[in-house]
């Protein structure tokens, strides 16, 4: 479940979070090829929510495919009503909040986005207030509220079956290094050309990437640490046992258990 929003943000900086709740998780589904991705997932799965109960946050015209809890539409709702009509009139009767740059009252569910906010939180200052699309205000906003871990699908900017690209890649990455900074994580789609996820390529200037023996002793430590559970279940599953057969005398068998075991549980 959520936490309630806590307004306390840095620098007195106030925003209420429009749904109510500052959600742990949160995944973002935007336009791009790797979107695709999600939708395999959940063909297999009965349940759309990620673990934690995942907030589902989309952008301008994913309102029309993914069910969600928050949409972003990060130009002028007047202008986008007065190029694209019929988009205007949907999202008048979308029933979901949305973010955008400025709000008006033909669509009453829009929360204006806290750039100041943002911006006087994070001590950013001239070419620090860096956003060029969508994505950037998005992961800023994720951070403003105090989200811990966003998953990603549809960030790609370029895909290798298409020959157009769009020149902010640059500006997204910039914002997960930021974000991983103040102690955000992350998961991409494994297809995405966001930080050259679909290719990553070895570890520059190594004959021998590294990475290799981090992941495996990473995979050793966890293995290791499932046998140590199993064996702290196993041991906790005969104090029970015993605990039920009465046998013995002095203290309780179940409580010895739990002390020898050091708050294992």
């Amino acid at each position: 479940m959520g936490k309630a929003v806590d307004n306390s943000v840095q620098q007195s900086v106030k925003f209420d979070h429009p749904t109510g709740f500052i959600p742990k998780e949160v995944v973002m589904l935007l336009l791009g090829e790797s979107k695709r991705q999600y939708a395999d997932i959940h063909a297999v799965s009965h349940d759309r929510r990620f673990p934690g109960e995942a907030e589902i946050w989309t952008c301008n015209a994913g309102f029309r495919i993914w069910d969600h809890d928050l949409l972003f539409v990060l130009d002028d709702l007047e202008q986008e009503a007065y190029k694209w009509p019929t988009y205007g009139d949907d999202l008048e009767h979308h029933g979901v909040p949305i973010i955008t740059s400025k709000g008006y009252e033909r669509w009453p569910q829009a929360v204006e986005y806290p750039y100041a906010a943002v911006c006087q939180s994070f001590g950013l200052q001239g070419l620090d207030r860096y956003f060029c699309n969508t994505v950037p205000f998005m992961l800023a906003y994720a951070l403003l509220i105090g989200v811990e871990r966003v998953t990603i699908f549809g960030a790609d900017y370029w895909t290798p079956s298409h020959t157009g690209r769009e020149a902010d890649l640059a500006n997204a990455e910039w914002w997960l290094g930021f974000c991983r900074a103040k102690g955000m994580t992350f998961a991409l789609a494994d297809n995405t050309t966001l930080m050259r996820a679909h290719s990553r390529p070895p570890t520059y200037g190594y004959r021998f990437d590294p990475n290799l023996a981090l992941d495996r002793a990473a995979v050793k430590r966890k293995a290791e640490k499932a046998r140590l559970d199993e064996d702290a279940r196993e041991e906790m599953q005969h104090a029970i046992t015993e605990a039920a057969k009465g046998v013995g005398h002095g203290p309780s068998p179940i409580r010895r258990s739990i002390t020898d075991l050091d708050g294992t549980y």
